[in-house]
């Protein structure tokens, strides 16, 4: 009883220290992040009525809010110029009703410091100017001088936030902290907590204000990851699970069926959508790559931007479909069965899942994770299109399991064949070679501790051997015409080093950018804080396998991040492998804190209904597109002949061209011609813009302003006289919101 009072009192002693140093923490990082000094274009501190020529006038103000109403100074930092015979600006500052400050601006003296004492709420500091001056020249502004900046201080050195904004703070900070500390014991717990406080102190002062969103995602993890440490704690890893407690082989089998079959149904249903128009223009490289083959009679695609495994698989299956019967142009057949392959590459995804869940977890578990990745999104529309991420992640998936089973069965012939299936999955992707590391994994996961068993390290040269292999086995004319092959990979190279219609660093967006933008939309907010606070079990349990499965999430989700390439309208697609590992976290993580069947129940109850809702609405939407509908809505109500003017075919409606005159806007210097001066000198009388195209210039991180507003110009000066928008179903490439503009 006495060492458990002393440890008591050790902890309490740390949590009053801890909170003591947050507190102090916050009340420095508070005031560190504000702009400091600030100028008229700063967010943090409000310009009220000072133009972005910095000029005052007699209702221009400073709004500083949330600061403390005691031991603050500011200084104005103003231009003395003023044109001549206007003399020196005579200013008065107010606050409150009262005159806190006046002084004249000469050149001699630019500066001007005072304390910041407000004593109404928002203590706002108006300006009056004593003696005006009119620019003339239209400008009938009464000015007085240039405001160059706002500085902020305290006697510490940073301004003092009010109090509350302080201890909001702290509690933001102390709140992973405290997890961190609960779940390890108490040395280690300390230096965790007081490494969370100075970490989220130093990303608060580098961004708020900056990317505020971002940060409240990276916290949000934080805690989600911090709360599963924690609840790891409690558990224990077992390795051999008692299967009586779960469910029986035959009811596996029977479920693992329908889950597929579910799988099967969402990916497969209105596959031929938008046929015989292309409302996907990434699928066109490939259709065209295969009629190349054909024309030219061999298997040179003479494209290599992706590899050729997708390529030959389309083409194979094009000649089965047209083979059993299938009719309709030659190209229509082609993007109906890319779609196919990657459909059936999607399906079976779920299918290989299972059977790795099967093999880490348990029967229930492995039914989890497969209805999971059955039902996310984000799968399910990736696996409809006719690109690379639905094949590469089905190849990552029997990677792994080939790596699972060599480990399982202690047979270095898995190893081998993971290797084969690596190169194979870099043939479908490029990315794909970072399943290198999955096969390098072997060694450890075979040994389930940090020292690799030697017979499979000794193996793992040769078995990375058969990478290569199998990518050339998949892209031989890598080799046959390497010169092409590597003009168009160094080209993709450079695409992903320097970025698309705007370079986006990972630390830019605080390595958040996908966690935000693609898996919280991509599997449902519920599924992804679950599957982060199953990561952070996994962590506390410190196992080989468990750290196996983060490793995987983390080496498809970092590189994403990190490459500055993020292309709109589809940037999501990139962490597609992610997914089925996010998947797999769930059920091991329950495994690890030994709940049994009956915790799986509550948990499909939970996660799957969400999902299952969302990808059933955006499948049934599929095929009466809103490109559809505002075509039909053209026909019927816009006078035949009428020109339109459309941003991009494959972002546009529909258009009978038998009933209007239809042009496009140019795809070099699309925004030049965007100038509604510009639109007005063509003699087209109506424009149709795609939330597919001008959203990149709005959702887009380190999108011009100057661009925006070109668009927007747009819209306030042109008529606007159809919109088809479908919020909840505009996901992918499908539904995109569209807008009928008169021009004339």
């Amino acid at each position: 009883s006495r060492v458990r009072n002393q440890r008591l009192a050790k902890r309490a002693l740390f949590i009053v220290l801890l909170s003591s140093f947050a507190c102090f923490t916050a009340l420095f990082a508070a005031g560190l992040a504000l702009p400091n000094p600030a100028m008229p274009k700063d967010g943090g501190i409000w310009f009220e009525n000072i133009g972005r020529d910095n000029w005052i006038t007699s209702d221009s103000a400073i709004v500083v809010e949330h600061l403390a109403a005691q031991g603050n100074s500011v200084t104005l930092k103003f231009n003395p110029w003023r044109p001549e015979g206007t003399g020196s600006a005579h200013v008065v500052v107010n606050m409150c009703g009262e005159v806190v400050a006046q002084f004249i601006v000469e050149k001699n003296s630019p500066l001007f410091n005072f304390p910041y004492k407000p004593k109404c709420e928002g203590g706002k500091l108006g300006f009056e100017v004593k003696n005006p001056f009119t620019p003339g020249n239209g400008d009938e502004r009464l000015l007085g001088a240039q405001l160059e900046s706002v500085a902020l201080h305290s006697k510490i050195g940073p301004p003092l936030v009010a109090p509350d904004r302080v201890f909001l703070l702290a509690g933001v900070f102390l709140l992973p902290a405290l997890l961190l500390f609960f779940a390890y014991p108490l040395k280690i717990g300390a230096i965790a907590g007081v490494i969370a406080v100075l970490g989220e102190a130093v990303l608060f002062v580098a961004q708020w204000g900056v990317n505020a969103t971002n940060l409240s995602y990276l916290w949000s993890f934080v805690v989600l990851l911090a709360a599963g440490i924690a609840l790891g704690r409690n558990g224990s890893y077992d390795s051999s699970q008692n299967e009586e407690e779960d469910i029986s082989q035959r009811a596996f089998v029977l479920f693992s069926v329908l889950v597929v079959a579910l799988a099967g149904a969402f990916r497969f249903y209105g596959l031929d959508f938008g046929l015989p128009a292309n409302y996907h223009p990434d699928e066109v490289p490939k259709v065209m790559a295969v009629e190349r083959m054909i024309a030219n009679g061999d298997l040179n695609p003479r494209y290599f931007l992706h590899p050729s495994l997708l390529l030959y698989l389309t083409y194979g299956v094009s000649e089965l479909l047209q083979y059993l019967g299938m009719s309709g142009e030659w190209q229509t057949i082609t993007v109906f069965a890319g779609r196919t392959v990657s459909a059936l590459a999607g399906t079976l995804s779920v299918l290989v899942l299972l059977l790795i869940s099967r093999k880490l977890c348990s029967r229930s578990g492995a039914l989890l994770s497969g209805i999971l990745l059955a039902t996310m999104p984000l799968h399910v529309t990736c696996s409809r299109y006719l690109k690379e991420d639905s094949l590469l992640t089905f190849f990552v998936l029997l990677c792994t399991l080939a790596a699972i089973t060599a480990a399982e069965s202690k047979r270095v012939r898995y190893m081998y064949l993971a290797g084969l299936l690596a190169g194979i999955a870099t043939s479908s992707k490029y990315s794909g070679l970072l399943c290198v590391a999955i096969v390098g994994a072997v060694p450890w996961l075979v040994s389930q501790r940090f020292i690799p068993d030697r017979q499979f390290l000794k193996h793992l040269p040769f078995a990375l051997m058969l990478l290569p292999l199998g990518f050339v086995l998949c892209t031989p004319y890598s080799v046959l015409h390497s010169s092409k092959f590597l003009k168009d990979f160094n080209y993709e190279r450079r695409h992903m080093e320097k970025g698309h219609t705007a370079s986006i660093t990972a630390w830019s967006q605080l390595w958040m950018y996908h966690l935000s933008r693609s898996i919280i939309p991509g599997v449902h907010v519920v599924i992804a804080s679950i599957s982060a606070v199953a990561v952070g079990v996994l962590v506390r349990s410190w196992r080989i396998a468990g750290l196996f499965v983060v490793c995987c999430i983390l080496l498809f989700y970092l590189p994403a991040e990190w490459v500055r390439a993020k292309p709109a309208p589809q940037p999501e697609r990139y962490i597609l492998p992610c997914l089925p590992f996010l998947a797999l976290a769930v059920p091991f993580a329950m495994k690890h804190l030994r709940l049994r069947v009956w915790a799986v129940v509550p948990l499909m109850l939970l996660l799957v209904p969400t999902s299952l809702y969302q990808s059933g609405v955006l499948t049934l939407s599929i095929q009466d597109d809103t490109r559809k509908q505002m075509g039909r809505w053209m026909s019927e109500n816009l006078p035949e002949k009428s020109k339109i003017y459309v941003d991009w075919k494959r972002y546009g409606p529909e258009v009978d061209e038998k009933k209007f005159e239809v042009s496009y806007l140019p795809r070099t210097n699309t925004l030049q011609a965007l100038h509604v001066n510009n639109i007005k000198k063509t003699d087209n009388d109506y424009l149709v813009l795609s939330s597919l195209y001008i959203d990149r210039y709005f959702s887009q991180p380190n999108a011009s302003p100057a661009e925006r507003e070109i668009i927007r110009g747009v819209f306030r000066q042109l008529k606007l006289v159809k919109e088809f928008d479908l919020p909840g179903v505009r996901y992918g490439f499908h539904n995109p919101k569209l807008s009928l503009l008169k021009i004339h």
